[in-house]
């Protein structure tokens, strides 16, 4: 038995004693202990490179300032699309050059530098 186990054993031994509720994920990759870990999310919305760009791209590369485009989401999901039409607004123009906002199933993107 090696010591790292050793050691695992004797620190929930410790634990159980104290009458604390613990979760462990052990050397295997187990989950020790008494509290029920949620499995981790996937990225449940994950599209090949190029996707969101694409599809943003079209609606915002000619804005100006005080422009106003409408971005339908489609198929994504809302909050990251969002995300994304954040990110190319800010690759483009720069840190606080816009303002988005999720109004049903598209993405308002303001350009206000």
């Amino acid at each position: 038995m090696s010591v790292r186990i050793k050691a695992l054993e004797q620190a929930i031994k410790t634990l159980d004693a104290l009458g604390l509720s613990y979760a462990i994920e052990g050397f295997n990759g187990e989950i020790l202990g008494t509290i029920e870990v949620a499995k981790k999310k996937t990225k449940a919305d994950y599209a090949p490179k190029g996707t969101y760009k694409n599809v943003i791209l079209p609606h915002i590369a000619t804005m100006t300032v005080g422009d106003v485009a409408v971005i339908p989401a489609g198929a994504f999901d809302i909050s990251t699309f969002q995300s994304r039409v954040a990110a190319t607004a800010n690759h483009l123009w720069g840190s606080g050059s816009y303002k988005t906002a999720v109004v049903g199933n598209t993405v308002e993107i303001l350009r206000v530098q």
